[in-house]
């Protein structure tokens, strides 16, 4: 039955709106059952696609109303304010549709997220570390002056640069190369092919070998409990720290190529040549310039003094920096050589490689007497010879050019 024909909807229709005409009530009412009947039927098509739970509930709903309307089915069909009904529903439809559009707003959102986020990590920041500090020792009866060096490096050789503002530079540098050099060998070719008026310091590097050192020291203080005699008009100087008698500083010269080997395991008898003056001894000098005779650098791998008429081996240079080795050395008990006793086949020096024992006593050193001590002497300066390494520390490395 559509709305227009209900004569009670007809009524009340009428007494919302009095100015409308009979035919305007009509045709509201009939557009208003039009929606009705299309809005029931949506209804229906949704309740069918809705869970059973649902349709049992809503079936129930149904036969519950047709039970309270039973015997009035017009009026159960009828809406009495079509109107107001008409625009609920359109309400609940304009609800819907914007839960539908923010809820997808909110998939956007959600999706530009997950979609555009980067993972950021904490940085990870690495353990504070405390920096491991090594204890410095010095060697064991090592002078004041020696570096110290760390626990780690107590058996290993190391080098250091001797400062040329120091004490011990000084000593090194005047009471050793400068005061030392003998006149007549100023300018003098007889013995080595490169002249000089006197002699300049480029560097000195103090040798600090544990093993070495260890040996020296153990000799020294065996020495230390004899009654030596005393060594005399030695113009070398002594160590700044000896305490002890004949202990002194002399000089070695050598061609540079020898030094790695003598400075890391020390003076090889087994190199020494048994042709040598006192046989196969290891020579030191108290001067300088006699040293530097046997100093060889750069290009040159000529070993000892160059005679005259011989200096074509020769291949050093005027501004070679060439080295003399500054040695430790204990004299122990010396024995005087005033006149040289020979090296010849069957004399006294041929061939030796050990302490001389002469009148029943055993000699540490040789002190060859020059002809300005010893007028029976052919040497012009002293030599110094000695056989035992223990007795000998290397314990500067002592670079210097020749200066015209």
């Amino acid at each position: 039955m559509s709305l227009a024909d209900d004569e009670n909807a007809r009524k009340e229709f009428k007494s919302q709106f009095p100015d409308l005409s009979d035919e305007k009530v009509t045709e509201a009412l009939s557009k208003a059952s039009s929606v009705k009947e299309a809005i029931v039927e949506q209804e229906k098509e949704t309740d069918g696609k809705s869970g059973s739970g649902e349709e049992e509930e809503e079936e129930a709903e149904y036969d519950e109303d047709d039970e309270y309307s039973e015997g009035d089915d017009d009026e159960d069909e009828e809406d009495p304010n079509p109107k107001k009904r008409r625009h609920e529903d359109d309400d609940d439809d304009d609800d819907d549709d914007e839960e539908e559009d923010e809820e997808e707003d909110e998939d956007e959102d959600e999706d530009e997220y997950e979609d555009n986020s980067v993972p950021v990590r904490a940085p990870v920041r690495a353990p504070v570390v405390a920096p491991v500090v090594e204890t410095l020792v010095r060697l064991p009866d090592a002078p004041n002056y020696w570096a110290t060096v760390k626990v780690s490096d107590i058996n290993k050789t190391t080098e250091h640069i001797v400062s040329p503002q120091s004490t011990e530079f000084s000593v090194i540098q005047k009471n050793i190369l400068i005061d030392t050099i003998a006149s007549y060998h100023i300018k003098n070719g007889l013995n080595h092919k490169v002249l000089f008026t006197t002699f300049e310091v480029t560097r000195i590097i103090r040798v600090q070998n544990p093993t070495l050192w260890s040996r020296y020291v153990e000799k020294r203080k065996k020495f230390a409990q004899m009654r030596l005699t005393p060594a005399t008009n030695v113009i070398a100087p002594q160590p700044i720290d000896s305490a002890i008698q004949n202990e002194y500083w002399f000089v070695h010269g050598l061609n540079t190529t020898a030094l790695p080997n003598i400075c890391e395991s020390g003076f090889d008898s087994n190199s020494s040549s048994s042709q040598g003056m006192f046989g196969a001894a290891f020579y030191f000098a108290e001067n300088s310039s006699k040293s530097n005779q046997y100093s060889h650098g750069g290009n040159c791998f000529q070993k000892g003094a160059v005679p005259l008429g011989q200096h074509a081996g020769c291949q050093c240079q005027q501004d070679d920096e060439v080295c003399l080795l500054v040695c430790r050395v204990l004299l122990g008990e010396p024995w005087i050589e005033n006149k040289f006793q020979g090296n010849k086949p069957g004399e006294f020096w041929h061939g030796r490689r050990t302490d001389p024992v002469i009148n029943g006593i055993t000699y540490n050193s040789v002190i060859a007497q020059s002809k300005s001590h010893s007028p029976s002497s052919t040497l012009m300066l002293r030599e110094y010879a000695l056989y035992e390494t223990t007795q000998i520390y290397p314990e500067y490395k002592l670079y210097y050019k020749r200066k015209l």
